[in-house]
């Protein structure tokens, strides 16, 4: 055989080899990212759902059904535009007793995250870090540009993929006349005034249509309402006085019920439902989801004119605080 043919076939079956070899190291690769990963996810039309392999079967199936398709379904019979859903990019976590495990430690979570959302991963590290990242009273984090969202399906409730459901569509629909008010990135325009009324109303929103989903309350009744405020009344007024914390989350869920009294429930959900869908065009006054001022609701409802302050350490993480970037309402 020609000693020239004999040295190509030699070239070619190691070609061959090494490009074999370099396809069975990277399907190992992959694989071991999945295998070694303490997260299944799965993808679907622009959402990316992990869920912690110690989840039981049930739970996971559960956090399916409610997040986000069971939680939008009964927040558009409330009047809620969940439209902004379809632009997809909504990460969700549903972990088991607490977010520790969604670290960037991860590789199936960094891999997905630093290619498809970059900008989250320092939120991601702050909450995975962070042992009380969860709001008081439920079984959730909602980031403040309405990507990520985090469920404990140890604890879990429909109401609390309800309550994390508001917190990503009111994000998502912010106006941009106030978004350049509430996003801190924007250093010109921004108003920490703004963003704490902003946020303030976020979670009165949020607070009101979970505690309606934890109450029960299909309706808008007297007796709906009565239902509604004993809820209220029995989770943020017990015995023992909130820390100062959670007092803020507190007021929040008594300014909704104040709102709901003084303008019925039907009332109510039509003001906050504006609120959430962005047709608003002022956090405060006429140009209000609410038509005044906070500050003198805030006095009718909570015993106090000063706006309470959302949030702790791990919600001031860039990505965290705010409102989305780019905006979403008009």
């Amino acid at each position: 055989m020609d000693k020239r043919k004999t040295l190509w076939l030699r070239v070619r079956w190691f070609v061959l080899a090494a490009a074999a070899a370099g396809f069975v190291f990277f399907v190992l690769d992959k694989s071991w990212d999945i295998t070694q990963s303490r997260w299944d996810l799965s993808r679907k039309t622009g959402l990316y759902r992990f869920v912690e392999k110690q989840v039981p079967r049930s739970a996971a199936r559960s956090f399916s059904r409610d997040f986000p398709a069971g939680a939008l379904a009964w927040l558009e019979g409330r009047g809620i535009d969940g439209s902004a859903l379809s632009k997809g990019d909504l990460v969700a976590f549903g972990a088991w007793g607490d977010f520790m495990a969604a670290g960037t430690d991860d590789r199936l979570v960094l891999g997905t995250l630093r290619s498809a959302f970059p900008a989250e991963l320092r939120t991601l590290d702050s909450v995975s870090h962070d042992f009380n990242a969860r709001e008081p009273w439920s079984s959730l984090f909602a980031s403040g540009d309405g990507i990520l969202v985090f469920l404990d399906l140890e604890s879990a409730v429909p109401a609390d993929s309800v309550h994390a459901l508001v917190h990503v569509l009111s994000y998502r629909n912010v106006p941009r006349v106030i978004l350049d008010r509430v996003d801190v990135s924007r250093a010109v325009a921004y108003s920490d005034e703004a963003q704490r009324e902003y946020e303030f109303l976020v979670e009165a929103a949020a607070r009101f249509y979970g505690d309606l989903k934890s109450a029960g309350v299909e309706g808008s009744s007297g007796a709906d309402l009565a239902r509604y405020a004993t809820y209220v009344a029995a989770t943020y007024q017990g015995p023992v006085e909130p820390s100062e914390d959670d007092l803020p989350y507190a007021e929040a869920a008594l300014f909704s019920l104040g709102l709901a009294k003084e303008r019925g429930l039907s009332g109510a959900s039509t003001a906050l439902a504006s609120f959430v869908n962005g047709k608003y065009s002022g956090l405060d006054g006429p140009g209000s989801p609410l038509g005044e001022g906070l500050p003198a609701l805030l006095s009718r409802y909570v015993g106090t004119a000063e706006v309470p302050r959302i949030g702790h350490a791990v919600m001031s993480a860039p990505g965290s605080i705010g409102a989305p970037r780019g905006g979403g309402g008009n």
